[in-house]
């Protein structure tokens, strides 16, 4: 498993009182109602997810903010976090052009005289929706109670307690689908040379190729076997052999489906060696 803590790139409030007015860059974001006649604001944040692997599992994530301020300790106020149905800009958005929201939260938590503390929402079953691209990632909203004084405050990014502003935690497993084998650190020569032979299975094979030598080239292809003793050059034969120049890196993937893989190397000239690290991995098939 592996847990990523994902800041906002975007965090803001906006605020029904001053509906044309923008609040960029706070350092504190908003919710809730204060004394003032009309004095709803809500906040609005985006995160970047782009960092979890796309053939991740997401175990669960949670929206973490720290509790800056709270207005009415006496008062139970429902905070409510909702996925934002159209994008916005932290520099250009107020109360009176601000996004539309789900109406039905994504995660509910409630605040009584908390302060000065981090408080979480569970948002895994949305985080993976966006994950998997089965909703568009616009952001979140968060609402309070709007209907009596109930005014709350988070850190923003914008604070100066760097320790204390917004952040996604994300717990994820890599997909167990994928099998990672060690790389190779292989020298070519002037003959065809090969790695370990992996078995393919009916699935996909995956080798990433890094031409270490400061000076030479090398040629590598990938070639497929049904029994481990007969091999075939896995690529279409329009196509010339991809060579590495010192310094490149590329990933070559199978076409072909048979029992076995391997990554082949060999000298672009004569006499003239080059290092090679060879990476491989195999995604077993479905059936």
């Amino acid at each position: 498993m592996a847990v990523l803590s994902l800041p906002a790139i975007q965090n803001t409030f906006i605020s029904r009182l001053y509906p044309n007015r923008c609040y960029g860059k706070s350092p504190v974001l908003f919710i809730g109602k204060s004394p003032m006649h009309n004095s709803i604001c809500r906040c609005l944040l985006k995160f970047d997810i782009k960092s979890i692997p796309s053939s991740a599992r997401i175990n669960s994530s949670f929206l973490k903010l720290y509790l800056y301020r709270n207005a009415a300790p006496t008062t139970k106020k429902l905070a409510s976090l909702h996925n934002l149905l159209a994008p916005f800009n932290e520099n250009r958005v107020n109360y009176s052009n601000q996004p539309d929201f789900q109406q039905t939260p994504s995660a509910v938590i409630s605040i009584s005289d908390q302060l000065n503390t981090f408080l979480y929402w569970d948002i895994t079953e949305l985080v993976t929706h966006w994950h998997k691209k089965k909703v568009p990632d616009y952001g979140l909203v968060l609402t309070g109670l709007e209907s009596c004084y109930s005014l709350v405050g988070f850190l923003s990014n914008y604070s100066m307690d760097c320790l204390h502003h917004p952040a996604l935690l994300v717990d994820y497993s890599p997909d167990a689908n994928i099998i990672q084998y060690p790389p190779e650190v292989v020298t070519s020569s002037d003959t065809w040379s090969f790695t370990k032979s992996l078995p393919l299975g009916g699935g996909v094979g995956t080798f990433g190729i890094q031409n270490n030598c400061i000076c030479n080239s090398a040629y590598v292809k990938l070639q497929i076997s049904p029994d481990g003793v007969n091999w075939i050059d896995d690529f279409p034969t329009y196509m010339s052999i991809t060579e590495f120049a010192p310094g490149d890196n590329a990933v070559l993937t199978t076409s072909g489906h048979m029992a076995y893989v391997r990554a082949a190397y060999k000298s672009v000239k004569s006499g003239e060696h080059s290092k090679l690290t060879i990476y491989a991995s195999i995604k077993k098939a479905f059936y």
